[in-house]
């Protein structure tokens, strides 16, 4: 419901924790309105509108197909609450870029089109794929109308955004394209640190104390359910399904 405040920014995260809490209460059985408030107030979703903890300017998200973009798109807005928006944008050559800048265009400032690196693709199975070249990107960009340039190399683009996203006034800067991008744009940025669960207890449906253990298990089948719903029966939700070639 409305009352309840997400970590997670973005309404897209919003109809995915809905989606979520079926599944889990399946799994649990009846969840207490407590529990569920504390789990929605300190879950994060990593890859998902992602607060970077060393530059708070800085969101990284998977967004990867035409859908995820235009949910992404929606939700920043109300993220950036008035304040420029850059992005450095990588994408899959098999995706459908176009419809994914002319979805993000109307939300953002500025792009930095930048690639996928190789090792980030091999290290994760995909040794086959490749990144699209930067210099497409630009041209999708000035196709849509959103200002760009290209800078092939990931770490370089990312340098280049912070200092378009620093410049006076202050704006952010959104990673987006693709899951291929999130480590090595994590690993730039420095490592992600997850936060811990304070363990504090909750009463569960029989008026029992829940303790910590089960709170975390609450906590990660929330979270795993949350990206199921985004990898299958939330596609239809918010339109941030993988699809079969991942992204």
């Amino acid at each position: 419901g409305r009352e309840l405040r997400l970590r997670a920014p973005g309404g897209f995260q919003r109809r995915n924790f809905a989606l979520a809490r079926t599944p889990a209460e399946a799994f649990l059985g009846a969840l207490a309105p407590a529990l569920v408030k504390r789990v929605a107030a300190t879950l994060p979703i990593p890859g998902r509108l992602e607060q970077r903890p060393e530059h708070l300017a800085t969101f990284v998200d998977a967004a990867h197909n035409p859908d995820g973009a235009a949910a992404l798109a929606e939700a920043l807005p109300a993220l950036s609450d008035g304040r420029r928006v850059g992005a450095c944008l990588a994408i899959l050559a098999d995706k459908d870029a176009g419809a994914m800048v002319r979805a993000l265009a109307p939300a953002l400032q500025r792009a930095v089109c930048t690639e996928l690196p190789a090792s980030a693709l091999e290290g994760h199975g995909r040794p086959g794929a490749r990144s699209r070249p930067a210099t497409e990107l630009l041209g999708a960009c000035e196709e849509a109308g959103l200002a760009a340039e290209a800078e092939p190399d990931l770490e370089a683009a990312l340098r280049r955004g912070a200092e378009l996203a620093a410049a006076d006034p202050e704006g952010l800067l959104l990673v987006a394209g693709s899951h291929y991008a999130i480590a090595p744009a994590r690993a730039a940025l420095v490592d992600y640190r997850a936060s811990e669960s304070d363990g504090v207890g909750a009463i569960g449906r029989d008026g029992r104390l829940v303790d910590a253990a089960h709170m975390r298990l609450a906590e990660n089948v929330l979270h795993r359910a949350s990206l199921a719903a985004e990898d299958g029966t939330g596609a239809a939700q918010d339109g941030t399904g993988e699809g079969a070639s991942g992204g």
